[in-house]
Parts: structure tokens; sequence; C-alpha cells
């Protein structure tokens, strides 16, 4: 075999240029909108595969194309760039920016790991439960970001455990069995907490409208679509997916517990009692718990400052239009507020809210909770704020293109099928994609040809629209599906164990959304009847 070119080893370059010109036709012989609005998504879906530029710029080209194409003037796609859903998400991105500089989410991290125990089982779940409840409101990958290097100072003590426990005293022989791999046991352990870190992300992104950026897009169309009419905002939302996700978490720290921690079950029928070694080894691990814990310094008024602000804004959230009772949001015009407006004011107080009441007080000095030099200009994460804006444009001219209405056509014969078992086939193909493709691409593809089918076969749009945006952030098995994901090839699990692991928490997931769908959400949203303010949205969708 001849040698290759060096420049061959660059294939993302070829697709780079090659994608848009194969694909040209499309929008040059058809000349139509929706054959422009084809051509946009179809480049975007081959770039989000292959990678060859960063995944926020790929995002960002309908903001371009679809001027150049002549599909839609600048005006109208930059009013589209900036709307309610993207305000959510800045203000959401912001607040959580306040909550990682007074280090709050480290110090309930790391509480909760000294509270829960240092046992196996009792560890998987303390990092399963963390980075649920933390993914709420935080970007999935900061709080796994955060969790991971916790879980490698836990090897580093394991490594230096098993040295101890082998009565190595020489130096040489040391640093030998120190490059050795750790005993398969820990090593196991360690790969189902780095797992689990993702997990709880996962579960913890689809209980909260600004949990994943699936949710914000599932909320995107509903406005669009159908405006406050169908009554979907954080509490309504919430109260759907917070008891599937919660039960998902418990089922899937069940199964880690038994792939990673077996003893646990095997505790219930016969009576074990932990080795000597196994309890020193816990003791030094609390240990490096309450160390990282007491670098933190005691609770200041930063952190308290933050923790009410999230209080206030929770509540917020949940209390303006509970639907069981007028909300505050009554006080305004119809319309005038959403969910948006509370995280944004709080977020602008924290800007000039003091972290150091005695440092004010005592010298005149003001240190804000949010500052933005260094926290916002360094830490801020933009390549979400312009994956969001990129969406949020190629959503909206797909839709108003008419692509939705569209592809709805195509699927015609599927009118004969019954609405729970399309049900059931949307959710799982969907979850099947998401561990290939870009999860809010999938969204931005399916959810308005999904509605677009429901108004036709008079069926609840949500029915089939919520469906897609909790399976769409299942992203559990392969490396590809998403950041997170990823951060752990780099650690070193193996693709076969988040293949292993990922399939059983996945199954869980989909069974608890189709069960979710067919009883909890039927009281909040009466799922099982056709509304009056379904008719004829998406086809009524205007530029």
């Amino acid at each position: 075999m001849g040698p290759q070119l060096p420049i061959l080893k660059q294939w993302r370059l070829f697709v780079f240029f090659l994608a848009p010109l194969i694909l040209l036709p499309l929008p040059l012989v058809v000349a139509t909108q929706v054959a422009g609005a084809g051509y946009v998504i179809l480049i975007v879906a081959i770039y989000s595969v292959a990678s060859p530029i960063p995944l926020c710029m790929t995002a960002i080209m309908s903001v371009f194309l679809y001027p150049l194409l002549g599909i839609y003037p600048a005006r109208q796609v930059a009013a589209w760039a900036i709307n309610d859903p993207v305000m959510l998400m800045l203000g959401s991105i912001i607040f959580a920016m306040a909550i990682e500089g007074v280090l709050l989410h480290k110090r309930i991290a790391l509480r909760v790991l000294l509270a829960v125990g240092q046992k196996p089982e009792r560890l998987l779940m303390g990092f399963l439960f963390v980075s649920f409840i933390l993914s709420m409101f935080i970007a999935n990958i900061a709080v796994v970001v955060m969790l991971l290097p916790i879980v490698e100072a836990m090897k580093e003590e394991m490594d230096k455990f098993s040295e101890d426990s082998n009565g190595v005293v020489d130096h040489k022989a040391a640093e030998q069995l120190h490059a050795k791999e750790p005993p398969r046991r820990h090593q196991k352990l360690i790969n189902g907490l780095f797992l689990a870190s993702v997990y709880g992300s996962t579960t913890g992104g689809m209980t909260t409208l600004v949990g994943a950026h699936p949710n914000i897009l599932f909320k995107l169309f509903i406005d669009r679509f159908y405006g406050d009419a169908a009554a979907v905002n954080f509490a309504t939302f919430m109260a759907v997916t917070g008891p599937m996700a919660v039960c998902a978490t418990i089922l899937i720290w069940l199964s880690m517990t038994f792939a990673y921690a077996p003893e646990f079950f095997k505790s219930f029928w016969k009576k074990t009692e932990s080795s000597h070694d196994d309890l020193k080894f816990r003791s030094r691990l609390r240990d490096l718990f309450q160390e990282q814990y007491n670098s933190l310094g005691s609770f200041n008024f930063g952190e308290g400052s933050v923790v009410t602000m999230f209080f206030i804004l929770v509540a917020l959230w949940l209390f303006r239009e509970p639907q069981l009772f007028p909300g505050w949001g009554s006080l305004f015009k119809k319309g005038y507020v959403s969910d948006a407006t509370p995280v944004l004011l709080i977020s602008f107080l924290l800007f000039a809210w003091p972290s150091d009441w005695r440092l004010l007080w005592n010298e005149g000095v003001l240190k804000p909770v949010i500052t933005w030099r260094p926290l916002m200009l360094q830490r801020f994460p933009w390549e979400l704020l312009m994956y969001a804006i990129g969406t949020t444009v190629l959503a909206e001219g797909t839709t108003a293109a008419g692509l939705s209405v569209w592809i709805a056509d195509l699927f015609g014969p599927l009118v004969v099928v019954p609405p729970w078992v399309l049900m059931i086939l949307i959710t799982v193909v969907v979850s099947i994609l998401t561990e290939f493709l870009g999860n809010s691409l999938i969204a931005v593809m399916l959810i308005p040809v999904v509605a677009s089918f429901a108004e036709k076969t008079m069926v609840n749009p949500i029915f089939y629209m919520l469906p897609i945006a909790m399976t769409t952030v299942l992203s559990f098995m392969t490396p590809m599906s998403a950041h997170t994901m990823m951060l752990l090839q780099k650690q070193g699990v193996p693709v076969r164990e988040m293949c292993a692991t990922g399939l059983s928490a996945k199954i869980i997931c989909i069974t608890l959304v189709v069960i979710t769908m067919n009883t909890v959400a039927d009281p909040v949203f009466d799922i099982h009847s056709f509304p009056a303010w379904a008719v004829n949205g998406t086809s009524g969708v205007k530029q």
C-alpha cells in the first residue's frame, strides 16, 4: 500500500468544503423556502456528526445562511436570535455563575459526600444525587467538570492505600507499583463514580426548563405555535418531569449498585462485616473529603446570599402561574412577564450585591457576588449561548418555512397507529438517535414535525413533543452523544463499559417517560384530549 498524503489526515476539512457544494443544487434547482431550510439543516446535521468546526459555530451557520440564500431577511433572523427562551437560558447561566463563583456547588457536593458515608453504594448515591440536584440549574458540563477532580483525588488515595496495604517500603518498588493499574475492584468503582457523575447530571438536566437545551427548545416551539394557552411554564414542566427524574435517578442508582457494589444486595440475606482494610480506607476517604471541605472555609455571607436568592428565584418560578390558584404573574398584564423575568432580575442584582458584608462595612470595599472581571470574562460559557442562539434561529427558520409541515405530511400512513404506540416508537427512536447526533439538533428537526402531525391526527401536541424533549437529553452510552460523555472517555472509562452501564440507565428512563406521559402528564396538561389551542397551531405560524 502506497504512502498516504499527510493532508488526507484532515478529512474533516474536505467535509467542511464539499458538503455545502454537493447539496447546493437543492436550494438552486428547487428554489423554495422549504428546500432552502432543508439545505441549511442538512449541512448543520453533517457538520454536527463530522465536527469540522466547533459545534457552537456549526449552529451559528443558520444566522448567515438564511439571508445569503434569500430565505429570510437579516432583520428577521436577528429578531429570532433573541427571544424569551434564550433570555431564560442567559439568566440561568448568569445565576449559575454566581453559584460557581462563591464555590457553593463544591460545598454542597462535599457536604453530601460526607453525609452519605464512604461505602461504595453510598458513594454512588452521593455522586448521583449531587450531580442530579446541581444539574437542575447549572449546565451539565460545569457540574461534571467540578465533580471529576473529586473522583480523581479518590483514585489517587486508592493508589496510595494499595501501596500501603501491600507493605511497599522500597522507593523503587513503590514507583513500579504506582505505575501499574490500581486493583480491579478499586478501578471498577472509580469508573462507576465517573459514570454516576454524568448520569446524575443527565437526569437532573431533564427536570427543569433551564436544565438542558432541548427543554428550552421545547418551550420555544410551544410558545411559537400555541402561546400561553398551552400553559407550559417552569412549574407545570417540573410537575411532570420532576417525579419521573427522581424515580429514574433512584433506579439508576440501584442498577449501578448491582454492577459496582453488589455486596450491598448480598448483605440483605448474608450478614458480612467490613474488613479492617475497608474500614481504614473509608476513614482515609472521609479525611480526604473533610480536608477539601475545610479548605472552603466557613459558610460566608456571599454563599448565604446566593442560597437565599436561589430559593426566592425558585419560588418566583413555581408561583408565577401555578394553575391551581392565581400566581404573582396575574399582577401584571397578560404576557408581560415570563420565567425569564425573575432570573434576569435576580442575576442583575447579584452584580451589585456584596459577597463580603464585613469588607464593605469596615473598609468600604464592594466585592460583588458576580464580577465582570475575571468571573464573567474568563468562565462564562459563551459557547452554550452561541449554540442556543444558533439552534433557536435554525428552529424558527425551519418552522416558518413550512419544512416541518411538509415532513409531517410524509408520515400520513402513520395516522392509523394508536397515539400511545406512536409515542413509544418516537421515544425509542429518539433515544437511539441521541447517542449519535447532537440532542438539540434532534429536537429542532423532530419537535415541530410531531407537533404538526399531532394537529392533523387530533392528538394533544404535548403528548408527542414533551417525550422528544426528555429523551434527547438521555445521553448515556457513547462518547459522541454529549460533551460530558466525552470527558468520561478522556478519564479512561472504556466505551464498552459506558454502553453496558448506559443501556440499563436508558431502558429505565425510556420506560419512565412512557409511564409518565400516560399518568402524571394527564392531570397537568390534559394530555388525552385535543385542546382548542392546538387547532392549526403549526400551519398558522408566520415569519
